[in-house]
Protein backbone atom coordinates (compact mmCIF):
# COMPACT_ATOMS: atom_id res chain seq x y z
CA UNK A 1 0.00 0.00 0.00
CA UNK A 2 1.11 3.53 -0.72
CA UNK A 3 -0.76 6.20 1.17
CA UNK A 4 -0.98 9.90 1.72
CA UNK A 5 -2.14 10.33 5.30
CA UNK A 6 -4.15 13.52 4.61
CA UNK A 7 -5.93 11.93 1.63
CA UNK A 8 -6.70 8.78 3.59
CA UNK A 9 -7.93 10.83 6.55
CA UNK A 10 -10.23 12.76 4.20
CA UNK A 11 -11.77 9.48 3.05
CA UNK A 12 -12.10 8.15 6.59
CA UNK A 13 -13.74 11.36 7.76
CA UNK A 14 -16.30 11.71 4.98
CA UNK A 15 -19.63 12.89 6.36
CA UNK A 16 -22.34 10.22 6.23
CA UNK A 17 -24.17 12.33 3.65
CA UNK A 18 -21.18 12.31 1.27
CA UNK A 19 -21.37 10.21 -1.87
CA UNK A 20 -18.63 7.61 -2.31
CA UNK A 21 -18.47 5.85 -5.65
CA UNK A 22 -16.81 2.56 -6.45
CA UNK A 23 -15.81 2.32 -10.11
CA UNK A 24 -14.99 -1.22 -11.24
CA UNK A 25 -14.24 -2.89 -14.58
CA UNK A 26 -16.73 -5.36 -16.00
CA UNK A 27 -14.68 -8.53 -16.35
CA UNK A 28 -15.25 -11.83 -18.13
CA UNK A 29 -15.63 -14.66 -15.59
CA UNK A 30 -12.47 -16.32 -16.87
CA UNK A 31 -10.34 -13.39 -15.72
CA UNK A 32 -11.45 -13.44 -12.07
CA UNK A 33 -8.57 -13.85 -9.69
CA UNK A 34 -10.45 -16.06 -7.25
CA UNK A 35 -9.25 -19.04 -5.28
CA UNK A 36 -11.44 -21.45 -7.26
CA UNK A 37 -13.65 -21.56 -10.33
CA UNK A 38 -17.17 -20.19 -9.80
CA UNK A 39 -19.52 -23.18 -9.58
CA UNK A 40 -22.92 -21.51 -9.88
CA UNK A 41 -24.39 -18.65 -11.90
CA UNK A 42 -24.65 -16.64 -8.68
CA UNK A 43 -20.94 -17.22 -8.04
CA UNK A 44 -20.23 -15.84 -11.52
CA UNK A 45 -21.86 -12.50 -10.66
CA UNK A 46 -19.79 -9.33 -10.60
CA UNK A 47 -17.04 -10.05 -8.06
CA UNK A 48 -16.88 -6.39 -7.11
CA UNK A 49 -20.40 -6.50 -5.64
CA UNK A 50 -18.85 -8.15 -2.59
CA UNK A 51 -16.26 -5.38 -2.35
CA UNK A 52 -19.09 -2.84 -2.46
CA UNK A 53 -20.85 -4.61 0.41
CA UNK A 54 -17.66 -4.55 2.52
CA UNK A 55 -17.13 -0.84 1.83
CA UNK A 56 -20.78 -0.06 2.61
CA UNK A 57 -20.25 -1.39 6.13
CA UNK A 58 -18.01 1.64 6.68
CA UNK A 59 -19.78 4.22 4.51
CA UNK A 60 -23.45 3.65 3.73
CA UNK A 61 -23.80 6.17 0.90
CA UNK A 62 -21.82 4.12 -1.59
CA UNK A 63 -22.71 3.63 -5.25
CA UNK A 64 -21.11 0.87 -7.30
CA UNK A 65 -20.69 2.01 -10.91
CA UNK A 66 -19.17 -0.60 -13.26
CA UNK A 67 -17.52 0.42 -16.53
CA UNK A 68 -16.60 -1.48 -19.68
CA UNK A 69 -12.83 -1.16 -20.19
CA UNK A 70 -13.19 -1.23 -23.98
CA UNK A 71 -15.74 1.62 -23.92
CA UNK A 72 -14.27 3.82 -21.21
CA UNK A 73 -16.35 6.30 -19.25
CA UNK A 74 -19.74 7.43 -20.47
CA UNK A 75 -22.11 10.20 -19.46
CA UNK A 76 -23.46 8.14 -16.54
CA UNK A 77 -19.94 7.80 -15.13
CA UNK A 78 -19.34 11.51 -15.63
CA UNK A 79 -22.52 12.31 -13.74
CA UNK A 80 -21.53 10.13 -10.81
CA UNK A 81 -18.03 11.63 -10.76
CA UNK A 82 -19.48 15.17 -10.65
CA UNK A 83 -21.62 14.25 -7.65
CA UNK A 84 -19.04 12.12 -5.83
CA UNK A 85 -17.25 13.38 -2.76
CA UNK A 86 -14.73 10.52 -2.97
CA UNK A 87 -13.85 7.80 -5.48
CA UNK A 88 -12.49 4.28 -5.23
CA UNK A 89 -11.25 2.91 -8.56
CA UNK A 90 -10.37 -0.74 -9.08
CA UNK A 91 -8.14 -2.38 -11.64
CA UNK A 92 -7.96 -6.12 -12.12
CA UNK A 93 -4.68 -7.13 -13.75
CA UNK A 94 -5.61 -10.04 -16.03
CA UNK A 95 -3.31 -11.92 -18.39
CA UNK A 96 -4.76 -9.80 -21.21
CA UNK A 97 -2.53 -6.72 -21.49
CA UNK A 98 -4.93 -4.97 -23.88
CA UNK A 99 -7.71 -5.12 -21.27
CA UNK A 100 -5.29 -3.91 -18.60
CA UNK A 101 -4.20 -0.97 -20.75
CA UNK A 102 -7.86 -0.01 -21.21
CA UNK A 103 -8.50 -0.18 -17.46
CA UNK A 104 -5.45 2.00 -16.84
CA UNK A 105 -6.68 4.57 -19.36
CA UNK A 106 -10.01 4.74 -17.51
CA UNK A 107 -8.21 5.05 -14.15
CA UNK A 108 -6.12 7.96 -15.51
CA UNK A 109 -9.26 9.71 -16.72
CA UNK A 110 -10.98 9.20 -13.36
CA UNK A 111 -7.94 10.66 -11.56
CA UNK A 112 -8.32 13.87 -13.57
CA UNK A 113 -12.09 14.10 -13.03
CA UNK A 114 -12.29 13.26 -9.32
CA UNK A 115 -12.62 16.32 -7.10
CA UNK A 116 -12.27 14.60 -3.73
CA UNK A 117 -10.16 11.81 -2.29
CA UNK A 118 -9.39 9.14 -4.90
CA UNK A 119 -8.06 5.67 -4.16
CA UNK A 120 -6.75 3.10 -6.63
CA UNK A 121 -7.15 -0.57 -5.70
CA UNK A 122 -5.20 -3.04 -7.85
CA UNK A 123 -6.10 -6.73 -7.85
CA UNK A 124 -3.70 -9.29 -9.29
CA UNK A 125 -0.18 -9.05 -10.70
CA UNK A 126 0.98 -5.46 -10.53
CA UNK A 127 4.31 -5.36 -12.38
CA UNK A 128 2.65 -4.17 -15.60
CA UNK A 129 0.68 -1.56 -13.67
CA UNK A 130 3.90 -0.22 -12.12
CA UNK A 131 5.45 0.14 -15.57
CA UNK A 132 2.51 2.17 -16.90
CA UNK A 133 2.98 5.03 -14.39
CA UNK A 134 -0.66 5.14 -13.27
CA UNK A 135 0.42 5.14 -9.63
CA UNK A 136 1.59 8.76 -9.91
CA UNK A 137 -2.03 9.88 -10.39
CA UNK A 138 -3.23 8.54 -7.01
CA UNK A 139 -2.21 9.50 -3.47
CA UNK A 140 -3.57 6.20 -2.15
CA UNK A 141 -2.88 2.85 -3.80
CA UNK A 142 -3.81 -0.53 -2.34
CA UNK A 143 -2.77 -3.89 -3.78
CA UNK A 144 -4.51 -7.24 -3.33
CA UNK A 145 -3.76 -10.57 -4.94
CA UNK A 146 -7.26 -11.99 -5.38
CA UNK A 147 -10.90 -11.08 -5.76
CA UNK A 148 -12.18 -12.79 -2.64
CA UNK A 149 -13.88 -11.98 0.64
CA UNK A 150 -10.65 -11.87 2.64
CA UNK A 151 -9.09 -9.35 0.24
CA UNK A 152 -12.26 -7.22 0.16
CA UNK A 153 -12.39 -7.12 3.96
CA UNK A 154 -8.72 -6.11 4.10
CA UNK A 155 -9.23 -3.32 1.55
CA UNK A 156 -12.23 -1.93 3.45
CA UNK A 157 -10.40 -2.05 6.79
CA UNK A 158 -7.32 -0.41 5.30
CA UNK A 159 -9.38 2.43 3.88
CA UNK A 160 -11.68 3.09 6.80
CA UNK A 161 -10.11 1.90 10.03
CA UNK A 162 -7.39 4.03 11.59
CA UNK A 163 -4.28 2.15 12.64
CA UNK A 164 -3.67 2.02 16.36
Amino acid sequence: MRSSAPALDALRNLPRSSLLILLTPVLPASSYLTTSEPATPKARADPFESLGRELAIHHSRLRHVPYLPNQGLGTVHGGFLQEADAVIVTICAPDDTVNLARQLAVAREIATLAHGPAVLVIFGETDAVDEMRILDAYANVIRAERLDKRAFEAVAKTLFEARK
